[in-house]
């Protein structure tokens, strides 16, 4: 899958930036500037880590309420299956 630079969620533009450090720590891959409009992907990740972070990220724009585990499964059960069903380029 090729990470687009820029992504439109919700009518607003977020740029897509691949960062070696995401600026925070515990394993956190990604993070969500909506006020800069940023999506940050730690680099150093694998690529279908970074497509599922990609995924993980957009789902916090499309719904600010959704709980950390409940975005972790989200992302990942659509990921999985967009690949298992060679729906992702």
């Amino acid at each position: 899958m090729n990470i687009p630079r820029k992504v439109k969620i919700g009518g607003h533009t977020y740029k897509v930036v691949f960062q070696k450090e995401t600026g925070l720590s515990n394993n956190v891959c990604g993070r969500t500037n909506r006020e800069n409009g940023i999506i940050a992907i730690d680099s150093g990740l694998i690529q279908s880590e970074k497509e599922v972070t990609f995924f993980h990220e957009a789902i916090h724009v499309m719904n600010s309420e959704y709980k950390e585990h409940e975005v972790d499964f989200l992302a990942q059960a659509f990921y999985g299956f967009l690949k298992e069903n060679k729906l992702l380029k």
